[in-house]
């Protein structure tokens, strides 16, 4: 290894007391961090892996991460993407590298963990739509490495947390009993409203209202990536708004003022019945783009109620 090498840690954008705006779900923090601290006790048996599964878009990595940055816990974040490679041990040059790195780096009171996102589409997988190369092999050998070399010798590790849509056609010794623990996220509605509550508490006039409640409880079958476009539309819009009347001359001078005099992101500005016809808006959009999917493609936002 290099001896050079310095792994990239994922930084977070939101100051401490930013971090109270998050949207965390109670259980899912827990999780988190009794994989941290059990692997971080001396002569501990824990296993180094947390396998979290769930649906797409209900905010398994935005959650994972926001727990690590809210108790900095150091993160260093893998894509699915950055496991693969044509060449052979390309999977895991680098995951070894920063693994390599944090155990030699590895002190008291600094909490360290690595996080493989999308992993049912890493070369891992025994997924059909996965291929199969030589780097598969290589990736789940050197997983099953750690994971055995951690359990055979008691002690202060660096945890790993895998996040996947299901583990089903993973390798399946990888997933035994002492070496992953996995959690299954499935929040309830009640889960769903708490967390889209807090999602949007820092942009409406009103705060929570039992409106805004029963606006959730009317779309809570959608997913809180959904929400999140919903919110992020919100933002967009309100930013067209505001350069509406200004000068595109100079781009930095335009940008520095909407951050100083606009402070979009500070302010509660958003009313309940907005809120709805953004999510109106954008489930038409679903509606046309699927239909344009199957072949349906004279039908027009009009047409779609």
């Amino acid at each position: 290894m290099d001896i050079t090498y310095k792994p990239k840690e994922l930084k977070p954008v939101k100051n401490g007391k930013e971090m109270d705006t998050i949207f965390l779900d109670k259980e899912f923090e827990r999780k988190i961090l009794l994989h941290i601290v059990s692997n971080s006790l001396q002569k501990n048996l824990a296993p180094c892996f947390l396998a979290i599964e769930g649906k797409m878009g209900e905010g398994k990595t935005v959650q994972t991460i926001n727990t690590c940055f809210k108790h900095n816990i150091h993160v260093y974040y893998f894509s699915s993407s950055q496991l693969a490679g044509n060449l052979e041990s390309d999977s895991i040059k680098e995951l070894e590298a920063t693994y390599n790195y944090l155990v030699e780096h590895n002190e008291d009171n600094i909490f360290n963990v690595i996080i493989i996102d999308d992993f049912h589409l890493s070369v891992a997988s025994c997924e059909a739509n996965v291929s199969r190369t030589v780097n598969s092999q290589i990736l789940t050998d050197y997983l099953m490495s750690i994971a055995d070399t951690t359990k055979a010798s008691p002690g202060k590790k660096i945890p790993f947390i895998l996040i996947a849509n299901t583990f089903e056609n993973l390798y399946s010794p990888l997933t035994r009993d002492g070496r992953m623990n996995l959690f299954k996220w499935e929040p309830s509605n009640s889960q769903k409203k708490e967390l889209i509550c807090k999602m949007f508490r820092d942009i409406l006039k009103d705060g929570i209202t039992q409106q805004f409640e029963n606006l959730v409880k009317e779309y809570i079958d959608e997913s809180m990536s959904f929400f999140g476009e919903i919110k992020n539309d919100i933002y967009i819009k309100e930013i067209e708004e505001c350069l509406k009347d200004e000068n595109f001359a100079d781009l930095s001078e335009l940008v520095n003022k909407l951050n100083e005099d606009i402070r979009i992101y500070n302010k509660k500005f958003v009313e309940v019945d907005q809120v709805r016809k953004f999510i109106v808006q954008r489930k038409k959009y679903y509606q046309i783009k699927k239909c344009k999917e199957v072949g349906i493609s004279n039908l027009n936002s009009e047409e779609v109620s």
